[in-house]
């Protein structure tokens, strides 16, 4: 996931803000989407307007799955190691079909790569469908972080 920027104790930047005076009093334990512990030169709203619309734009399906499509060009998987394919890989595949494939708002996006993957670069199907779910992952998390009541807001 891409997060706001958060200062970390004994780092420079935690340093530089100290000496600025922009620290805010959050405990390291809450650097979570949305708080920042400093005082940021721009407008705080603003700051978290744009971290949303990047994580709406890098996770939407099909920017993502364009990105996943790109990456899999280049990527070379080697010869198998003798994995062995197991009972939860092949279940979590069968949920990604019914969840990504058949439910999701980008299950275009999800049957292109797949088919694309099987197609063009069979040996990197394995990697096309775990990449889809982990995808799938990124973008519900990142939907309920920008759709949960009193997101992002700031504690001072």
């Amino acid at each position: 996931m891409v997060s706001v920027l958060f200062a970390f104790p004994e780092t420079r930047l935690y340093q530089r803000l100290e000496r600025e005076g922009r620290l805010l009093p959050i405990d390291v334990g809450e650097s979570v989407y949305g708080k920042i512990n400093f005082v940021p030169r721009m407008e705080h709203d603003a700051l978290i307007e744009g971290h949303k619309r990047i994580l709406e734009t890098i996770y939407s399906p099909r920017g993502y799955y364009e990105r996943v499509k790109t990456f899999l060009q280049e990527y070379d998987p080697g010869e198998k190691k003798g994995g062995k394919l197991e009972l939860e890989h092949v279940k979590a595949f069968f949920k990604s079909l019914w969840f990504l494939g058949i439910r999701d708002s980008g299950r275009r996006y999800y049957w292109m790569l797949l088919a694309w993957s099987l197609f063009k670069c069979p040996r990197s199907f394995p990697t096309a469908a775990r990449l889809a779910i982990t995808g799938g992952f990124f973008r519900l998390d990142m939907s309920e972080y920008i759709t949960a009541p009193g997101s992002c807001v700031k504690d001072i």
